[in-house]
């Protein structure tokens, strides 16, 4: 396991310990479910009160710079904070969870699975057609050209399986369907076109 992960796995037990229900989404979830790829932090979405913040910050102050008011305002404002490993410096981005239709389905459809392979653990993990529709909405939002390839690798890898009635109800829902058909379109073409 890399030490990024094992940075992540650290929080996600912690999250666990407090029973704080949690979802890995970002460029992990995309990772596990298209292709894994280098990345400068770790995101999660949470639905967490306030008095976690304190169970939380406790438990990880001695490895994180982990600032409690922070947490809670961001609680309060359904916004996010961060956490810093002092070792590494790796940032791992909570996102609280908040109250739109999208956001909550993509919360219910969340997926129990291994995180890095054998060696990891179970964790909750955005479904592979939400981590798509996330990875959607902010390339909508910011024009980043990963965010794109992370949807098309997902999209790739996962075909199969993917629930395409969810997909397009979703897209159009959320104004992406031809970013959605984009995506389709770069994955049904030859690796080296």
């Amino acid at each position: 396991m890399t030490p990024e992960a094992e940075v992540l796995v650290s929080v996600i037990q912690e999250l666990e310990r407090a029973d704080v229900p949690y979802m890995v989404v970002g460029s992990f979830a995309s990772g596990l479910w298209g292709r894994p790829r280098a990345t400068h932090d770790a995101d999660i979405v949470v639905a967490m009160q306030p008095e976690f913040a304190t169970v939380l910050a406790k438990a990880l102050t001695d490895r994180f710079y982990a600032d409690e008011e922070f947490m809670r305002s961001a609680v309060y404002k359904r916004s996010m904070f961060n956490l810093i490993h002092f070792e590494s410096g790796f940032k791992v981005d909570v996102w609280i969870l908040d109250d739109t239709p999208y956001r909550q389905a993509a919360f219910a459809r969340r997926r129990r699975v291994r995180l890095f392979a054998e060696e990891g653990v179970l964790s909750y993990v955005a479904s592979a057609e939400d981590t798509i529709l996330s990875k959607l909405l902010w390339y909508q939002q910011t024009n980043w050209q990963r965010d794109l390839l992370d949807a098309v690798g997902v999209y790739e890898v996962q075909q199969p399986t993917l629930d395409e009635v969810f997909l397009n109800e979703w897209a159009a829902r959320l104004d992406l369907v031809d970013l959605l058909a984009q995506v389709r379109a770069e994955a049904a073409l030859p690796p080296d076109a």
